[in-house]
């Protein structure tokens, strides 16, 4: 784990622990019907990637997006041969303030900004909400992009 936490780990466990497991999603999306398609995905999880999904987006819901871009950085400073660090994102439903998806992955920023704008769009044309930083406005740069070419 990166960074200190703030929370004792101990409690993230119990916490998680009563959670209910996620579906395993693939995103993806349908230019000809100018929309998401959601497939069901369980070898997803063994890799650490894809959507999980904890509840699926409902009409008339609002939600947020919060993203977090990696740095690169490696997860063992001391051995060259370690995995990098993760990007994420969490989805949350902006009237309940329940955390409806999250996914972590080792993409590229731009692969991850695509990902980001399909969970987005899937859930409502939710708010997409970077980090302030120089990943984070890399990440801007590359929506901004997306968007226009899918609008186009």
């Amino acid at each position: 784990m990166a960074g200190d936490s703030v929370f004792p780990e101990e409690t993230l466990v119990k916490l998680q622990e009563s959670c209910k497991p996620p579906d395993w999603l693939r995103l993806a999306f349908d230019e000809r019907k100018r929309a998401i398609t959601a497939t069901a995905d369980a070898t997803l999880q063994g890799q650490q990637r894809g959507v999980r999904v904890f509840e699926l987006p409902k009409p008339g819901h609002d939600y947020a997006i919060g993203i977090d871009v990696a740095e690169g950085s490696l997860s063992n400073e001391k051995d060259i041969e370690s995995e990098r660090d993760w990007s994420a994102a969490v989805a949350l439903d902006r009237k309940t303030k329940v955390v409806v998806a999250t996914c972590q992955s080792r993409l590229d920023p731009h692969r991850f900004a695509y990902g980001c704008w399909l969970l987005g769009w899937w859930y409502n044309l939710a708010w997409l909400n970077p980090e302030l930083n120089n990943n984070g406005v890399a990440l801007l740069g590359v929506l901004r992009g997306t968007v226009e070419l899918a609008n186009a």
